[in-house]
């Protein structure tokens, strides 16, 4: 068998850091994620309807869960500042030893909360808006997706009193987990007290793990998740 054609299905998250409206270069991070094993199913399900034989009239989609949502967390081998210490430590308890290498994730390491909520606090961030291109004419062959999620002063280290948390590792997550149970869920549920501390956790499409940027109330963080695919 020959492959006639080939397409590059390509992405990378780039995490802007701005401090009291001021851009924090240091604090910026640009990288390749990884497409977990999920992700990689996900993607080939979009392609194509439900096997079947024979197939009904209309046949039914493979998947119809589109990227959705992006989460936080402070594990990944990349983290550089261990023990966390204090009240993080104890309230996200883990390891730190996921990379971005093994497709074979699945779940954020030491997942944190965002934003309170009624009655639970949300652990993932829906996106705030969406960049495509798309259609023709267009001055190349590559068409590409951005996802844009913002991470607000006082989010993440506010509402529980954190005065820093060192964020080191990112998922991006499908609609299929819109709602409660998935989006807000009690710390009691997304962390067990025995180690390894998984609890009930959504299942990322991508990963990535990056060295730490200290979240505090003063800094602001806008993600630009992107894929690109190209001729």
């Amino acid at each position: 068998m020959s492959w006639l054609d080939q397409i590059a299905l390509e992405s990378n998250v780039v995490i802007r850091a701005e401090e009291r409206g001021k851009l924090r270069r240091n604090l910026c991070r640009d990288f390749k994620n990884i497409w977990t094993y999920k992700g990689r199913e996900w993607v080939t399900q979009l392609m194509s309807y439900q096997a079947a034989a024979p197939p009904p009239d209309p046949p039914a989609f493979a998947n119809v869960d589109r990227a959705a949502m992006m989460g936080f967390g402070v594990g990944g081998n990349q983290q550089t500042i261990l023990p966390i210490g204090g009240a993080i430590d104890a309230d996200y308890p883990g390891l730190n030893v996921q990379d971005d290498t093994d497709p074979n994730i699945t779940y954020l390491e030491r997942p944190v909360r965002i934003l309170t909520g009624a009655p639970d606090p949300y652990w993932l961030r829906r996106f705030d808006y969406v960049q495509t291109a798309w259609g023709d004419p267009l001055p190349s062959t590559t068409r590409y997706v951005r996802w844009f999620g913002v991470f607000d002063y006082g989010e993440i280290d506010g509402p529980w009193g954190y005065s820093m948390v060192p964020l080191s590792e990112i998922g991006l997550f499908t609609s299929e987990y819109f709602g409660a149970g998935w989006e807000t869920s009690p710390l009691a549920t997304v962390y067990t007290a025995v180690s390894p501390y998984v609890g009930v956790r959504p299942e990322p499409i991508a990963y990535h793990t990056f060295p730490s940027i200290p979240k505090t109330g003063s800094i602001k963080l806008t993600v630009r998740w992107e894929v690109r695919v190209g001729g």
